[in-house]
């Protein structure tokens, strides 16, 4: 077993390199996701089309567009519509309120299957508080109702770190964390710092990226007529922007007001000044500027709707200036005009181009940093499979736990044989990271040697190789438990992710630990690292129960309890029930529970969830549920 070191991690904001865009007819939504390429030769220029309504016109082709730079129309070399948010992709519907919800189960999210990317920025530094009330009602909306499958969330705050990549998830229990990690604060500053942080850090996430900016907006001149920074800083800021393909949207939560000021750093200054700056970063990526308005909700449908899609096109400049020289970078211009009456187009107002060969390419990081972007990536890298089990635990002299079983498959490693049998080398990083992203704890282990089975037996199909972490959590939350392996040999590296909520057990409070699932032991496949049963096996589950409540009149656990099995959210029957030892009822470990279930023989192969829940039924608890779940797998 591991033991883990408490340390500061330093976060690289970068992923994999994108894949290539392929020009074609208008794109399926399954087709892969584009990427915008900086290069000189070809300048790649994505546009959204609305009409009068301001809705999205997606029938139009190429012959539809002209392109012009520096007044000069140039040549379309390729031309796609690309579909982000299908009608048929609908946000998942709230359950009946006499309907406990199903657990949700979300797995890694592979680049193809990404929809959409978007960063709600809180500028939670310059927000008043009834605006800071209605942005985290907003917030809370959005992630309940707003979010599809596909989609990729960060929410962050201008006053905390700026670890983007590590907090964009699918994961609705994390977003949730996150908003109620917003405060109100009476600091009254400028978030255009921290939005710079934002865009720089989504560089290299594929596709067209979108942020979102909540805040009242920033003065670009004081009362006297100085100028702040901030029109500089904006212009910088566009140009980052529309080079990383990133879209801004802004959003005012103030509300109806009326136009006779607001308040920055002590100063008034008219809601027109305040809103220039958001308005020029919004019209100079293609983005929108949403103001005054009550319906906050509503506000945000906008934006969100207005990334259903998009058009990508691209172009030669045909003028010899725009061409790097020494590292410069370039300017491009590019004017998009749709020839259709009645239909306006947006799209970013300047690209910036540098010397290709000038840029530090992505080979040159170390094998440290690759293993610390494929560990905060929001993808999983596959080169070598990796599964992850992470469970939550209460110690009683350190507190909270996370005990991370990881199962990394063994017939990916490079083997040598060593005394008849076979090892590898290999790194493995490991990360628990708080609702804000950022690192709690960390383990790097440099060249670990693990054993590994022949690869042409059949037990390289069966065992792979499973590694035992515990991880101090130090407080309850929610937390991400992240691993990433590298094999010594090939450079192969394979990594997993896994949500765990860690529910607050101090003083006397109710709450489960973590599920243990596992099948027979003669099966290394139905071991609780790997959890892939078969139709008709016993599985056994087990969890500890902490700070019982008992009956007064018996003495005994006065609590009731629910076993469930689930399916892509759908209630399967099945005869399963969590027993207890009472006797343990105030061991300091947690009272032991568990049980076993026969998987009937006409569940079909797929990921399932098993859910337990116990429930007080003394009365005096505040929150008379605890419930915890486990996702396995039913193989032929």
């Amino acid at each position: 077993m591991m033991r883990c070191i408490a340390a500061t991690v330093a976060l690289s904001l970068a992923v994999a390199a994108p894949s290539q865009a392929q020009p074609s007819r208008p794109a399926d939504p399954s087709a892969p996701k584009p990427t915008f390429g900086a290069h000189v030769e070809v300048v790649e220029v994505d546009a959204v089309v609305t009409d009068k309504q301001g809705r999205h016109v997606t029938d139009l082709t190429a012959e539809d567009f002209e392109i012009h730079e520096h007044g000069r129309p140039q040549a379309l070399t390729h031309f796609q519509y690309i579909v982000l948010d299908s009608s048929e992709e609908k946000a998942h519907p709230a359950p009946l309120a006499a309907q406990a919800p199903a657990p949700q189960v979300l797995r890694p999210l592979r680049r193809e299957d990404m929809r959409r990317s978007m960063v709600f920025v809180v500028d939670d530094l310059s927000l008043s508080f009834v605006s800071f009330y209605y942005a985290r009602r907003m917030l809370t909306k959005v992630v309940d109702e707003q979010m599809r499958p596909g989609d990729l969330v960060a929410i962050v705050r201008t006053s905390s770190g700026m670890g983007v990549l590590q907090q964009f998830t699918n994961d609705k229990r994390l977003l949730h964390a996150a908003i109620d990690k917003i405060r109100f604060g009476f600091m009254r500053r400028g978030s255009l710092g921290a939005l710079y942080s934002v865009v720089q850090g989504l560089r290299d996430l594929p596709g067209r990226k979108s942020v979102v900016l909540v805040s009242e907006g920033f003065a670009s001149k004081d009362d006297l007529g100085d100028p702040y920074p901030a029109d500089t800083f904006v212009r910088g800021l566009v140009d980052l922007a529309n080079q990383f393909s990133v879209v801004v949207y802004a959003l005012d939560p103030g509300g109806l007001r009326a136009q006779v000021g607001g308040s920055t750093m002590g100063v008034t200054v008219a809601l027109d000044d305040m809103h220039r700056g958001m308005a020029a970063l919004a019209d100079g990526t293609g983005g929108l500027l949403v103001a005054d308005t009550n319906d906050l909700v509503a506000a945000a449908t906008q934006i969100l709707d207005d990334q259903k899609g998009y058009y990508l096109m691209g172009y030669t400049p045909n003028d010899s200036s725009a061409h790097a020289h020494g590292g410069r970078p370039v300017y491009h211009n590019p004017k998009v005009v749709v020839k259709r009456p009645g239909l306006g187009v947006r799209s970013r107002r300047s690209f910036v181009t540098a010397d290709e060969a000038k840029k530090k390419p992505l080979a040159g990081q170390t094998p440290y940093t690759a293993l610390v972007k494929a560990a905060t990536s929001p993808f999983a890298s596959v080169e070598i499979p990796v599964q992850l089990t992470a469970l939550f635990g209460w110690d009683a002299k350190n507190g909270p736990q996370v005990r991370a079983l990881m199962h990394i498959d063994g017939r990916d490693l490079t083997s040598e044989e060593a005394s008849g049998s076979h090892e590898a080398q290999v790194e493995i990083l490991a990360l628990l990271l708080g609702p804000d992203g950022q690192p709690v704890e960390q383990l790097f282990v440099r060249a670990a040697t693990v054993p590994v089975p022949d690869a042409g037996s059949d037990q390289a199909l069966r065992y792979g190789v499973v590694r035992t972490i515990d991880m101090s959590a130090r407080k309850p939350g929610v937390y991400q438990c992240r691993v990433a392996v590298r094999d010594l040999a090939s450079g192969r590296m394979g990594s997993a992710n896994q949500v765990v909520e860690i529910p607050d057990v101090r003083k006397g409070r109710f709450g489960i630990s973590g599920i243990v699932l596992a099948g027979p032991a003669d099966d290394p496949r139905a071991s609780p690292a790997v959890r892939r049963f078969r139709r008709g096996m016993d599985v056994s589950y087990a969890c500890a129960v902490y700070n019982s409540p008992l009956d007064q009149a018996t003495g005994q656990p006065a609590i009731a309890t629910r076993v469930r099995l689930f399916r892509e959210g759908e209630l399967l029957p099945i005869d399963a029930r969590l027993t207890f030892d009472p006797s343990r009822v105030a061991d300091a470990s947690g009272m032991p529970a568990g049980g076993a279930v026969r998987l009937p023989l006409t569940l079909e192969p797929g990921n399932y969830t098993l859910e337990v829940a116990v429930v007080d039924r003394s009365g005096r608890k505040k929150r008379p549920v605890a419930t915890q779940w486990s996702d396995f797998e039913i193989v032929d």
